[in-house]
């Protein structure tokens, strides 16, 4: 289930980024890995257009190499990885998949969540990193209770210098639609929906 879970948390993440074109494939040990992109073109109204290039691109499961101040590599996998809008403008999204429930993990686990995305952050440049997790209790909801409020199950973390901020999303199945499109406009990471024209 966890497997099942991490694949599809990806994949709705990268379809609310619109990132819907290109091909996935599987490693030895099953992951997925490719990269998705957007339709060319911006989806921020203040941005300029360009016929070229992406909004959005979306690698599942990248393997991210480099050797740092020794002569052996090193590699980092963050679950996804977003490089959102263009140039100069563009942000990078890391996020990472667990499935089970966050706020009932040790303080010491938590915190080596916290390092990981802080270590796929450092690497990418990314302003923001994502936990995507299925809420408190995942498995009561799948089995059809009533699933909690989203709201309750998310939590915002500013870093300190306030350039950076770790987020907990809560992404489950039987959530409102919509929901984490909401919460990413809140964020910042999609654009506002258009005003609707008044008729004449």
């Amino acid at each position: 289930m966890a497997e099942l879970y991490e694949f599809w948390a990806q994949m709705t993440l990268a379809r609310v980024f619109g990132a819907v074109q290109g091909e996935l494939s599987t490693t030895a040990d099953g992951l997925y890995t490719g990269t998705l992109r957007s339709e060319t073109g911006p989806l921020h109204s203040d941005a300029e257009p360009n016929e070229t290039q992406p909004w959005a691109t979306v690698s599942l499961n990248p393997r991210l190499m480099f050797s740092g101040i020794g002569s052996s590599s090193q590699t980092l996998q963050p679950d996804l990885l977003a490089v959102l809008g263009q140039g100069a403008g563009s942000e990078v999204v890391v996020a990472d998949v667990k499935y089970r429930p966050l706020d009932r993990l040790g303080t010491d686990h938590q915190r080596e969540i916290n390092d990981q995305l802080l270590r796929y952050m450092g690497l990418t440049h990314a302003a923001t990193g994502l936990v995507l997790w299925p809420g408190s209790d995942p498995e009561a909801d799948l089995d059809g209770a009533a699933p909690p409020d989203p709201t309750t199950d998310r939590r915002l973390s500013i870093l300190p210098g306030g350039r950076a901020r770790l987020v907990r999303l809560r992404l489950h199945p039987l959530d409102p639609p919509h929901h984490l499109d909401d919460d990413l406009r809140d964020l910042g990471l999609l654009p506002e929906r258009p005003e609707p024209h008044p008729e004449n």
